[in-house]
């Protein structure tokens, strides 16, 4: 059976915003008393001392193709343990989706096969980069105050250029299609998707959304 992951970014006005930082936050209070929450903990202390400079895949003989390594699977893991929303999907995650606008240049939408499109940018950034970015892993929510704040980060991570910006598009190239099983997914996207819509918000006055799922 295969299974397809999600991420999706949008520019939403703070007023319909408001139920979205709601329901965020109530997923947050509840989740932090949970085992996920303390395996978070645990993953992100490996992630940010050095995890991310780990190997991640490694040959296999007598095959073309790379396999994960067990540096891999904990950030992979990582990545589940993140977002209460995509560890709680169903009636939370449905609301998000339910309020975010489609389609336009105010919506960014990723898809990639065996894989989180989330997990592979944020692996292309490493630690460092990914740091910048808001939320956690791709999962936010931000009335417009808070995009204006955040934007400043946000371009220091993806507004990249030259051998910056083909380093970490080999590596969330290299995710999706090693990990996954998404080759053709668009990897610049990653970078220039969330950043238009971010910039978008911030330009005309409204709030931000980003949600991790899988289907």
């Amino acid at each position: 059976m295969s299974v397809m992951g999600v991420w999706a970014v949008a520019a939403i006005d703070d007023a319909q915003l408001s139920a979205l930082s709601a329901a965020l936050a109530d997923l947050l209070d509840e989740y932090r008393s949970t085992e996920a929450f303390a395996r978070y903990v645990e993953l992100m202390a490996w992630w940010e001392h050095g995890g991310d400079a780990e190997d991640f895949f490694e040959p296999v003989p007598g095959r073309s193709w790379l396999r994960p390594t067990a540096a891999a699977e904990r950030f992979a893991t990582l990545i589940d343990v993140a977002n209460p929303g995509s560890q709680t999907y169903g009636d939370s995650a449905e609301r998000f989706v339910e309020l975010m606008p489609h389609g336009g240049e105010g919506t960014f939408a990723a898809t990639a096969r065996k894989a989180s499109p989330a997990a592979a940018l944020h692996y292309g950034l490493g630690a460092a980069r990914s740091a910048l970015l808001p939320g956690r892993f791709g999962e936010f929510a931000l009335k417009h105050a808070e995009v204006a704040a955040a934007l400043a980060g946000v371009e220091q991570a993806l507004a990249l250029t030259g051998q910056g910006r083909s380093q970490v598009l080999e590596r969330s190239r290299r995710w999706l299609a090693e990990y996954g099983d998404a080759p053709e997914a668009d990897a610049e996207e990653l970078l220039d998707g969330p950043l238009r819509v971010l910039r978008l918000a911030a330009a005309t006055g409204q709030g931000a959304v980003g949600v991790v799922a899988w289907y």
